[in-house]
């Protein structure tokens, strides 16, 4: 019976050993299991909202751009103005080249300032470096080209008649960015571009009908032709070394753009015939200072419209200008109001605003599935919850 008996008493000993050690192992495992359910639970649920945060941000720093994008396009016209304004009302006795001199001397000095205070002696040494003056002396000479072909045409035609031709601007820049620089426009974009061009043509020719052309001269076509063609081509490889991936610095870009100006006005200079350096100044009033003013802030307002926006909107821009220029006309009672100018005038506005919601409704999809994205890729990587 000894034996029967301990075997009978050691069961119960048993179960209840291993029950304590089942009930030691739960309770180590609890956290692990809690941590597993926290993971497969709550994180999931906290990721699905983390997208939205880039989403919010991306739609407030939009938001801040076009804001900041129309208060430049505004100032930008209005700089314009200003620019026809004050050079209608000065004074002619001084030497074209000696502002456009100044002009390009005045915005270097800016820039090289700027860019000691940004950036230090390397962005000194970044502006005067004679490879990145090189690299843009094409641009910088077109730029200086296209001014001496201009005032090369005064000679053979008056003002009205090179305003005239100058309009052709608009759509030969929106072609050559396509082919330059592989920019995309819509058919519908097309065809409010050559409207902008032929609404300014015809509301130019209507205001300006006392236009004398004489007899055609073909040195004067030449030139008329060369300064379109350089404007365009000048603006267009400009845009593209402001956009590239690896460009410079903004203030160093425009640096070294007027320096390459400077070359150019200096060459321009020294075929100006009778000139000599001890009269620079002659014929200089307050109204010329004014002149240099205005151009030295069209030539920085200029490079941040490519920069921010696109050749093709500066040129869009500029026809807005002529409209505000008529409208203060009619206002201060220098221009009579006839119908068929005021017609024009409407029909570039129209027009204008037409390009301007078709470009913004083509950008708002793209601009909307950025986010989508960037949170679809975030969420890709990261890792996936562990199961229970």
């Amino acid at each position: 019976g000894g034996p029967a008996f301990v075997g009978v008493a050691e069961a119960p000993l048993a179960a209840g050993a291993r029950m304590h050690l089942a009930a030691a192992r739960a309770v180590g495992a609890a956290p692990r299991l809690w941590s597993r359910w926290r993971r497969a639970t709550l994180l999931p649920r906290l990721r699905c909202r983390a997208p939205e945060a880039p989403a919010a941000l991306s739609a407030v720093a939009t938001g801040r751009r076009s804001a900041w994008r129309i208060l430049l396009v505004v100032v930008y016209i209005i700089c314009d103005i200003s620019v026809y304004v004050v050079g209608d009302r000065a004074t002619h006795g001084y030497t074209t080249q000696t502002v456009l001199f100044s002009s390009a001397f005045i915005s270097m000095c800016v820039g090289l300032v700027a860019s000691a205070v940004r950036r230090g002696s390397r962005g000194v040494r970044d502006c005067v470096d004679v490879g990145n003056v090189l690299r843009l002396l094409p641009v910088s000479a077109s730029f200086g080209l296209s001014m001496l072909c201009m005032l090369m045409a005064f000679q053979s035609f008056d003002g009205a008649f090179i305003k005239l031709l100058g309009q052709m601007k608009l759509p030969l820049t929106a072609v050559f960015s396509a082919v330059l620089l592989g920019r995309r426009y819509t058919a519908v974009q097309w065809q409010l571009i050559f409207l902008i061009c032929v609404a300014c043509t015809s509301f130019t020719a209507l205001k300006m009908s006392s236009v004398t052309v004489g007899s055609v001269s073909i040195v004067g076509l030449v030139c008329v032709t060369a300064w379109v063609l350089f404007n365009v081509l000048a603006t267009l490889f400009s845009e593209r070394a402001f956009k590239e991936a690896q460009a410079l610095p903004f203030m160093t870009l425009m640096t070294n753009l007027r320096i390459g100006e400077l070359l150019a006005m200096t060459v321009t200079l020294a075929f100006v015939p009778g000139f000599h350096v001890r009269h620079f100044f002659r014929g200089w009033d307050f109204s010329t200072v004014m002149v240099l003013a205005t151009l030295v802030g069209d030539a920085w307002l200029s490079a941040l419209m490519v920069k921010q926006l696109s050749s093709v909107t500066t040129k869009i821009s500029k026809c807005c200008s002529l409209v505000v220029l008529y409208a203060a006309a009619l206002a201060s009672g220098k221009q009579p109001f006839v119908v068929s100018q005021a017609l024009g005038a409407f029909m570039i506005v129209e027009a204008t605003a037409l390009f301007a919601t078709v470009s913004l409704q083509g950008d708002a999809p793209a601009q909307a599935e950025a986010p989508r994205q960037d949170g679809e890729e975030r969420s890709a990587k990261q890792p996936q919850p562990l199961t229970p």
